[in-house]
């Protein structure tokens, strides 16, 4: 589930509020099939983003952070869209074009609970993407001292742009109870409806490399109305 911190191979629920974070993760995982209202739509360009944490709650015993990835989404610049707002709310500098501009950029993260819809059902500490606030203490007006993630917390993969350090950073190994490789970042790029003819396709061949996904495990759906929370206040300093 890679949308819920681990701790030494076990899932952990994150407290609800607001922890220091840096943005580590940008991902293009290419065109992916899209719906709305349950209908099929064109499919549209997906990114996947992660966030390391820290704070009471959110750092591991050793200080090291938690990494917390929200849904994968569609790269899209209509002014309604998911990407599009979330982007005004990370780029609060006013200074990129993109978010791979951002990795690197420290924010306040929001972590919230999800409601369970039926029984049975785990409580999951997701990020409000309403939520993220610039770095600063409301009172003082300074930035928060956040720390530096580890470079090799780090990953980025462009779609037009790809490499194969960027692309092997992007395994998974592994497989899942049901016998199925864990490897679904991969499978889901090279199931991308712009795979044939696309950038990545010619290096992988180049490279003599796998072009054809495998039966992964791929928890990462979400529910359709995830992310729909509303714009947060202003926090008090995150605990740490």
């Amino acid at each position: 589930d890679m949308t819920v911190a681990t701790s030494g191979g076990a899932t952990r629920l994150l407290p609800e509020g607001y922890a220091f974070g840096r943005l580590i993760e940008y991902v293009e995982v290419g065109a992916q099939p899209q719906t709305f209202n349950g209908k099929p739509k064109a499919p549209a360009p997906e990114m996947r983003l992660g966030f390391a944490l820290w704070g009471q709650g959110y750092q591991e015993e050793d200080g090291s952070p938690a990494i917390v990835r929200p849904w994968d989404m569609p790269i899209g610049t209509n002014e309604k869209s998911k990407a599009f707002l979330l982007f005004k709310k990370l780029n609060y500098k006013g200074t990129a074009k993109s978010f791979a501009q951002l990795l690197g950029e420290a924010f306040l993260v929001k972590i919230i609970h999800t409601k369970p819809k039926k029984a049975g059902d785990a409580v999951r500490s997701v990020i409000d993407l309403a939520g993220f606030l610039p770095p600063f203490d409301p009172v003082t007006k300074q930035p928060y001292s956040i720390p530096a993630a580890p470079d090799e917390l780090y990953k980025l993969f462009l779609w037009e742009r790809p490499t194969k350090e960027c692309w092997d950073s992007l395994f998974i190994d592994g497989v899942s109870d049901a016998g199925k490789s864990r490897n679904f970042i991969q499978n889901k790029c090279l199931s991308a409806k712009n795979f044939p003819g696309s950038p990545l396709e010619a290096m992988l061949l180049a490279l003599g490399m796998p072009t054809l996904a495998t039966d992964a495990e791929d928890e990462s759906a979400p529910p359709a109305e995830e992310h729909e929370a509303p714009v947060a206040a202003i926090p008090a300093a995150p605990a740490g």
